[in-house]
């Protein structure tokens, strides 16, 4: 994997889309059951049972890990401090990887 850069002049880096498959986790889905029964008098049974489920990233297909954040006077990101689609690229947390909502620049 080539090194990853970025020149916050041109706001041109290097070409590689971050997307979700990066950081994908694997679907987990956990079924629980528990059922007694019990004989108490001869004809009559007493029946008690619990059903349950759970599930830990289950339907998420989007994660939008490379977002352009806003950016202000009074919060510089990376030494921006105005929101324009030119600079979008210099107001993601990982510089050097396409922002999320952007085609990839070729160069």
């Amino acid at each position: 994997m080539l090194p990853r850069w970025y020149n916050p002049t041109t706001f041109q880096g290097s070409i590689s889309i971050l997307t979700y498959y990066d950081h994908i986790q694997t679907p987990l889905v956990r079924q629980y059951n528990l059922g007694i029964q019990y004989e108490f008098v001869p004809s009559y049974v007493l029946e008690v049972a619990y059903v349950g489920s759970s599930g830990i990233n289950i339907g998420t297909i989007a994660h939008v890990v490379n977002l352009a954040r806003l950016a202000s006077a009074s919060n510089p990101i990376n030494g921006q401090t105005t929101n324009t689609v030119q600079n979008a690229s210099a107001r993601v947390p990982y510089l050097g990887f396409t922002p999320i909502g952007t085609p990839a620049k070729r160069i």
